[in-house]
């Protein structure tokens, strides 16, 4: 009864009022002196009529133009007087309140129970949106949607791409972030999240928004947008609900402490996910996020996976203490750090220390580590190689410890082609020749080849590891060079062994063979 009295009051002119017993109302209905009333229905229906005449019987609920002063005092629980002038009306006011109640009510509902069974507020997003004929959708900091309504009404391209990827349009975090900057530099209180009215000049589209605020730490905001500037009369009582769901439904885990790392950690794993280069940017400037002038990426994994718990609660510990400088995160089962390069000009740099590879070595951690890079909206590259130096070195190494790309990379081009066709057919037609030849000859050619490539073609190298004279040895190149024509003086040629050599290796470890 109390919120149809305040909703009335918002358009309309009333004389006074009492509300003794505040209940809920299901319909309105008219009232004339000798009606039978149901007090069954009593307490949730409003009567009207616009001059009550004494009787026995009257209603708990009534609103009215003129009443005896005793029937008032003594006999309605809840009464409303108008003036004359707004009671031609009132019927058809009384039955707009009444639906807007309860559509009110249907989403209240509707949220409570998406809450309840956790299946995220799509579903109410899209109610609201359908109810007030607008677009909803709500941000974190960083531009992230954290829910959306759906279809998404906007006829705006770049919106409807946006959202279909998880993100707003990067001139409309611009404009709130500036229109924020605005706010909380002037005189009105920034920490106020009533709903508020604008417009964003690049894509000309009107907005209402209110602010998300956890621990009085602002995270985010609900926006309705649309093209005209005129918004549903309820707009501001479902931003209130739909506000209220978003708060229950963010884990306190989540957004219990808004600061740099949370921006920080959603940035990257949203790029290694993939999103826009102008999303990326974005991202960093409304964040205010700064990365390294020059960095490499390093992604950490065990061997073999042993819970959550031994990731978050001893690994993360121990590799915090070892690398100090950088900020760790966890994904898909990656430990991943963004480390600064202090020698750019070098290619031959270290990040780590002995305690760190020695950690690695004992824990069986693969660390792998990427070329070095600058400009940020090319870090999902980076990162790609880091994983994949870690997932080769997990493939080829019996051990743990820290690999990097550029001692890799062939073995990723190789796995990479192997997706698509057979690599080892792209092999030197002169591993096959040896291969027969020793399967007929008792003898050890390709060995003594492969033992020169992994030597780099010196001979007292290639003698010691095989244990064999170098007289024995020559003998060995000579008949190699004899049976296939290869000039193992040729760089080329020697290129060519050690790619066909680099193919093998890696198909025998994707095939749990032993290297041949």
């Amino acid at each position: 009864m109390n919120s149809i009295l305040a909703e009335y009051r918002n358009n309309h002119k009333i004389i006074s009022a009492r509300i003794i017993n505040d209940g809920d109302i299901y319909a309105v209905k008219p009232f004339s002196s000798g009606n039978f009333i149901d007090h069954g229905e009593a307490g949730h229906t409003l009567f009207f009529a616009e001059k009550v005449e004494p009787d026995s019987d009257y209603p708990e609920n009534l609103i009215f133009v003129t009443a005896p002063e005793e029937i008032l005092t003594e006999r309605i629980y809840n009464w409303i007087q108008i003036p004359e002038e707004e009671y031609s009306t009132l019927a058809e006011d009384l039955s707009g309140i009444l639906s807007d109640q309860f559509q009110l009510q249907s989403l209240q509902l509707e949220t409570i129970m998406s809450l309840n069974e956790g299946t995220g507020l799509i579903s109410s997003f899209s109610k609201a949106a359908s109810m007030l004929n607008t677009s909803v959708v709500a941000m974190d900091l960083s531009g992230r949607i954290i829910a959306s309504s759906t279809p998404f009404k906007l006829k705006d391209s770049l919106w409807q791409e946006s959202v279909s990827k998880g993100y707003c349009p990067p001139f409309f975090v611009d404009h709130i972030n500036d229109v924020r900057e605005k706010s909380s530099s002037a005189t009105e209180h920034s920490r106020s999240s009533s709903p508020r009215i604008n417009r964003c000049p690049q894509s000309k589209l009107h907005y209402m928004s209110c602010r998300l605020y956890n621990n009085s730490l602002l995270f985010g905001y609900l926006f309705f947008i649309q093209e005209s500037d005129i918004f549903h009369h309820l707009s501001e009582q479902v931003m209130d609900v739909l506000e209220d769901g978003l708060m229950r439904s963010i884990k306190p885990v989540d957004y219990d402490s808004v600061n740099d790392d949370l921006l920080y950690h959603k940035l990257l794993t949203d790029i290694f996910d993939g999103i826009s280069q102008e999303q990326i940017l974005s991202r960093l400037k409304s964040g205010k996020i700064l990365l390294p002038k020059h960095m490499i990426i390093a992604c950490i994994r065990p061997r073999y996976y042993k819970g959550e718990e031994y990731i978050h609660q001893r690994l993360i510990s121990e590799l915090m203490a070892l690398i100090p400088d950088s900020r760790l995160l966890i994904y898909r089962r990656y430990i991943v750090a963004v480390l600064a390069v202090q020698q750019p000009e070098r290619t031959d740099f270290t990040f780590h220390s002995d305690s760190l590879l020695s950690f690695c070595k004992q824990e069986q951690l693969f660390c792998g580590i990427s070329d070095q890079f600058s400009d940020p909206q090319v870090m999902k590259i980076y990162f790609d190689q880091a994983r994949r130096t870690s997932e080769l070195a997990n493939s080829i190494q019996s051990t743990g410890g820290i690999y990097q790309y550029k001692d890799y990379a062939i073995y990723d081009v190789i796995s990479s082609a192997a997706e698509n066709q057979k690599v080892e057919y792209c092999c030197h037609p002169a591993l096959g020749i040896l291969q027969q030849y020793d399967s007929s000859h008792d003898s050890s050619l390709y060995s003594t080849l492969k033992a020169l490539v992994e030597n780099d073609f010196n001979s007292n190298a290639t003698a010691s590891a095989l244990f064999i004279h170098r007289n024995t040895l020559g003998y060995r190149k000579q008949k190699i060079a004899e049976l296939t024509g290869l000039n193992l003086e040729d760089l080329k040629t020697r290129y060519q062994l050690y790619f066909s050599f680099s193919i093998i290796e890696l198909r025998n470890a994707f095939n749990g063979s032993p290297t041949a």
